[in-house]
């Protein structure tokens, strides 16, 4: 797929408008092909930046003097030599194909007049997630993915022409569809430094957040290297994160548990909807019946019977319920202490006599208890045995819903909580809930949280990992002040923690770990963190827990799965000393740093070297890249990566020959 397919131009403003007289208003304009809103918040950026062309990587390495230990820093910092302006340039030479779009700062040919709109033919972005970071290399990721899942995707972004090619560029996908295309919301001209362009504009139809930013390290528009546009770590990973969830916090709408009520018992016709299914229909003596109970509730009572079965069942009427968009079913019950189990039959299944869906509950006896059975938690049986081949449970048409007291669980294994002779459940209502999902889900970095405990050098240098060792510039701190923001903002959340960045292997799919207490090591690619990323927004699951997340040793085909059971293990934040992690630190500057030796030991370590020859971590683009920001002669990161090591060590040995 080519850049141009998606025909997003490198224009971000479509109205001039004055900072004291900004209006709270949103424009916007329609793109062709890809057809991205393409709005800006109501402050315009009036200044325009310069181009400059790229130079060398030997200019890179001087650059970076005394700090390549900038090269190591992998997923908390992104690296462009060589290209780095190529965006900016493609900007200027495209700049004035449009007289009614803006690009930073300047209007086209013509100009425009004031105040004019270009109003979007499409519906608003509804449940929309808004990403930040859209355009990196895990951004994108995000946004394909979710587009791919059926949702709104606002995108937003500094530069709207880097997020075209961004999605032009993943590796391994398909070509996103124009149905796909048209739920993409690009929100260009968006400062995550600058509060005001965090405007209740920007998060018009959002419901949830997604952060994967991170500082950008390359040549500049001015000469030399550095941090783009000043856009330090600290300003990135710490004040930009604060001033995101702080408009979040203001902006994104409560979200609260939803019910969609499925059975009630109001009287005598209710009662005349179930039907009863008891061991007798094969041979067997247990017997039961519903009756009516007190105010608006029924009683399921009857007697269990060993001898001859050993199983008292009943079955709703024909129900033929979409509740795909809920997460399971909540009974509402007075029990004896006992445990039964709640049938749901689906079209899979509806012709099926002998097979169902069975989900295990307990009763307090004499209590009334809310008890919630997710979907996922069905197991598909034959008579009580489980069905490993059968699908699973699918709530788009669920055609019955039934109850059993068994004296078996599953598989013949006999029900912990039974008792043959009389029973008595009484039910108030049965109805699809569904839970609340993390509004904001931020991507971290392993390792903030060891490096937030340390004290001294030693404690530094005894630390496992080299980039806690170096902690170049403090990321890591700055890193850990912007999820301590997530975390503190009152906002349901997810905190995801990158391990070690890798581009190997990304052919293959992976079993993913989710680890919590930031005590472990490992590797995983960009295009994995951003799936897990885009999977903790549909997880209730996920709600209020940070975790680190890593490959596994073996392959999984069935990743969505594998990511619903990474989610459901891992402890809330809250009850995490429960598992034995201690409390989070609190957050603070670097401590312990090491000196330049310190410094040149770590980045000779073999794991160092051997990361940054393979191009791990950040991204490192060599000279003979193209403008367009393709490579014409060499995209391989691996030697790109190899390339600015040897140009540094070149550097390092004509400074201390000079010397």
């Amino acid at each position: 797929m080519s850049a141009t397919q998606f025909n997003l131009k490198p224009c971000v403003v479509v109205c001039r408008l004055d900072r004291a007289t900004a209006r709270s208003a949103r424009t916007s304009r329609v793109l062709p092909g890809l057809k991205h809103r393409v709005s800006t918040n109501i402050f315009t950026q009036k200044a325009s930046r310069s181009v400059a062309t790229a130079g060398s990587l030997s200019q890179a390495a001087a650059a970076v003097g005394s700090s390549p230990e900038l090269l190591l820093v992998g997923g908390v910092v992104t690296l462009v030599a060589g290209a780095a302006a190529a965006w900016m340039s493609f900007a200027k030479d495209n700049a004035n194909d449009d007289p009614n779009t803006w690009v930073n700062g300047r209007s086209g040919p013509e100009g425009m007049p004031e105040d004019e709109e270009v109003v979007d033919p499409r519906e608003p972005a509804q449940d929309a997630v808004m990403v930040f970071g859209a355009s990196g290399k895990t951004g994108r990721e995000v946004v394909a993915t979710l587009l791919r899942s059926g949702r709104d995707v606002v995108a937003a972004v500094r530069d709207a022409s880097k997020l075209d090619a961004a999605l032009a560029e993943l590796q391994g996908e398909v070509a996103l569809t124009e149905t796909e295309k048209e739920r993409l919301f690009v929100r260009a001209g968006v400062d995550v430094t600058d509060p005001a362009t965090l405007s209740p504009d920007l998060f018009a139809g959002v419901q949830q957040v997604v952060t994967a930013l991170g500082p950008i390290f390359g040549k500049l528009p001015e000469g030399g290297f550095g941090y783009f546009d000043g856009m330090t770590s600290e300003k990135v990973d710490s004040q930009g994160v604060k001033n995101i969830v702080a408009a979040a916090a203001q902006y994104l709408p409560k979200q609260e548990r939803a019910e969609e009520m499925v059975m009630q018992f109001f009287g005598a016709g209710d009662l005349a909807a179930w039907n009863p299914l008891d061991d007798v229909i094969m041979g067997g003596n247990s017997s039961s019946a519903w009756v009516q109970g007190a105010e608006n509730t029924a009683v399921w009572q009857g007697d269990l019977v060993f001898f001859g079965g050993g199983f008292c069942g009943t079955r709703s009427m024909q129900l033929d319920r979409d509740l795909s968009k809920f997460d399971g079913i909540s009974l509402r019950v007075k029990g004896d202490g006992q445990r039964y189990k709640l049938n749901l039959k689906t079209s899979y299944n509806a012709a099926m006599p002998e097979y169902t869906y069975q989900a295990g509950f307990d009763t307090v006896d004499g209590e009334w208890t809310t008890i919630d059975l997710p979907f996922n938690s069905f197991v598909p049986v034959k008579m009580g045995n489980e069905l490993s081949d059968a699908p699973a449970l699918d709530a788009s048409l669920v055609s019955t819903l039934g109850m059993v007291l068994s004296r078996f669980e599953f598989n013949g294994l006999p029900n912990p909580r039974h008792r043959e002779g009389p029973f008595r459940l009484e039910v108030q209502h049965m109805a699809a809930f569904r839970n609340p999902r993390p509004q904001f889900v931020h991507m971290s970095s392993g390792g903030v949280e060891r490096n937030a405990r340390i004290e001294t050098e030693e404690d530094r240098k005894n630390c496992v990992m080299p980039i806690v060792q170096l902690n170049p510039g403090g990321t890591l701190n700055f890193k850990y002040d912007g999820e301590t923001a997530v975390r503190s903002s009152g906002l349901q959340y997810s905190v995801v923690r990158s391990s070690g960045l890798v581009t190997e292997n990304l052919d293959k799919t992976y079993v993913l770990q989710g680890l919590q207490g930031d005590m472990t090591t490992g590797k995983i690619s960009r295009g994995e963190v951003g799936r897990v990323l885009a999977a903790a927004i549909g997880e209730s699951s996920a709600i209020n827990k940070t975790f680190e997340v890593r490959r596994g040793d073996e392959e999984n085909a069935e990743l969505k799965h594998n990511m619903h059971s990474m989610f459901t293990t891992l402890a809330v934040d809250t009850d995490r000393s429960l598992i034995g992690i201690r409390p989070f630190p609190a957050p603070g500057p670097p401590k312990g740093m090491p000196d330049e030796n310190r410094k040149q030991e770590i980045l000779k370590d073999e794991r160092v070297v051997a990361s940054m020859k393979r191009g791990d971590g950040g991204r490192v683009r060599s000279e003979e890249e193209a403008p367009d920001g393709t490579s014409e002669a060499n995209d391989d990161l691996a030697a790109a990566t190899g390339k600015m090591i040897t140009v540094l060590e070149q550097e390092k040995t004509k400074a201390e020959v000079n010397a």
